[in-house]
């Protein structure tokens, strides 16, 4: 038995503003995984963030404590995986800026198990 694979989506290219990405579809996949990488520049008071946000009907979307990253304070690369609940029809990431640091910049991208 074969997996089939996606061939990986960005879904926030490199920003250092807070913002929220289009709602991404995860109807048809067995599994997703968002791929975070975050350079924190300095030492910030209060530390950036990402929240995966999840609907279960492609039109309301939540925000369970479970999918919140959030970065460390200190200066450095960091990078986390985080899945997509399967029951998901849609999901976004909303990326939160660090605030006391000289910055923060964000990539996410994701893929998924589409076959099997």
């Amino acid at each position: 038995m074969a997996i089939t694979k996606g061939s990986g989506t960005s879904v926030i290219g490199s920003t250092a503003s807070t913002t929220t990405s289009s709602a991404q579809d995860s109807s048809g996949a067995y599994a997703t995984e968002a791929y975070i990488s975050l350079v924190q520049v300095g030492t910030a008071s209060t530390a950036a963030q990402v929240q995966i946000q999840v609907s279960p009907d492609a039109s309301t979307f939540y925000s369970p404590p479970s999918l919140l990253w959030v970065a460390p304070l200190v200066a450095g690369t960091y990078n986390t995986l985080v899945a997509i609940p399967v029951t998901a029809k849609q999901w976004k990431a909303v990326f939160t800026q660090c605030t006391g640091g000289t910055s923060s910049t964000v990539v996410i991208q994701s893929n998924a198990v589409t076959g099997v």
